[in-house]
């Protein structure tokens, strides 16, 4: 069984430093609903982005009807496979679980600047090194599901051997059954010896006779920046 990983990035001094999302987490509640041909078409369409074959689709489909959590809204489900996407401008990663439910995370990578001129592009996440870290700068935080993708933008600096933190976190955005952001912000600003700094968005998904809640978090500490 592959754990689901904190995914670590170092905070080297290079042009490709990568931001961090994160894959939500959920519960459910609820009973049973047949779902209406709108609400089908869009889950069909998320799971053909997420690769997810015809015949696990219907499966998929079919748990959902009965009111049953999907695998990879469970946070006792660990995911038994990982799959890497090439996909430019970000470090992206698909997790799979045991009843063939998906997520993807996107993971916006960092263009170096160097004297307030960056090495890709105008706009996007940017990369500004200094003796001793690096600073991160509109870098995404994005996780796809099977019900709905959320997403927020954040600023942040690592410190190699230092007091890491997270200035700003802002853009927060959740489309999909409904879905709506319950609480966003800068859960802690700065790292310290009890813990990482953190930055949340927690959104809650109805439909379907169950309510779903998820979580999209960004941690830093240290020369380090990862998932939950």
């Amino acid at each position: 069984m592959i754990t689901k990983p904190r995914r670590l990035f170092a905070a080297l001094a290079v042009a490709t430093l990568s931001a961090v999302s994160l894959a939500a987490p959920a519960n459910a509640e609820g009973g049973t609903s047949a779902l209406t041909a709108e609400e089908r078409a869009e889950i069909e369409q998320n799971m053909d982005s997420l690769g997810i074959a015809d015949a696990t689709q219907q499966q998929l489909v079919q748990k959902l009807e009965r009111g049953e959590l999907l695998d990879s809204f469970n946070v006792a489900a660990e995911p038994i496979d990982t799959i890497p996407v090439d996909q430019p401008g970000f470090e992206s990663t698909i997790y799979v679980y045991e009843d063939g439910s998906r997520t993807k995370s996107d993971l916006e990578t960092g263009a170096e600047s160097v004297d307030g001129i960056t090495t890709r592009g105008i706009t996007g996440c940017t990369t500004s090194t200094f003796s001793g870290g690096s600073s991160m700068s509109d870098c995404k935080v994005k996780v796809s599901t099977i019900l709905y993708v959320g997403q927020f933008n954040a600023n942040y600096t690592l410190v190699n051997g230092g007091n890491s933190y997270i200035s700003k976190a802002y853009n927060w955005g959740c489309a999909g059954f409904g879905c709506n952001i319950e609480k966003t912000g800068i859960v802690k600003k700065t790292a310290d010896l009890n813990g990482p700094a953190k930055a949340e968005m927690r959104v809650q998904v109805g439909g379907l006779g169950a309510t779903t809640t998820g979580y999209i978090q960004l941690f830093v500490r240290g020369s380090s920046a990862w998932t939950n």
